[in-house]
């Protein structure tokens, strides 16, 4: 059995959506996409924060992920 150390969890996150665009930044339910995912990775046990990897290609969502992180 792998132990948890051993294992990393790859994020992507990208905001060209065609039905809604910029959809992971955008005002839902007085929070983000992007908040919703780092409260639902920050309240998970089982997740090492130092084995999760985030990818963005847009700058704006780039900013974003590295405010969240810090």
């Amino acid at each position: 059995m792998k132990k948890i150390n051993d294992v990393c969890v790859l994020v992507q996150a990208r905001l060209g959506s065609t039905q809604v665009p910029n959809k992971m930044l955008r005002p839902f339910a007085n929070t983000t996409l992007v908040d919703i995912l780092f409260e639902k990775l920050k309240a998970s046990k089982g997740i090492p924060t130092e084995n999760i990897i985030f990818s963005a290609y847009e700058n704006d969502l780039k900013e974003e992920l590295q405010i969240k992180v810090k």
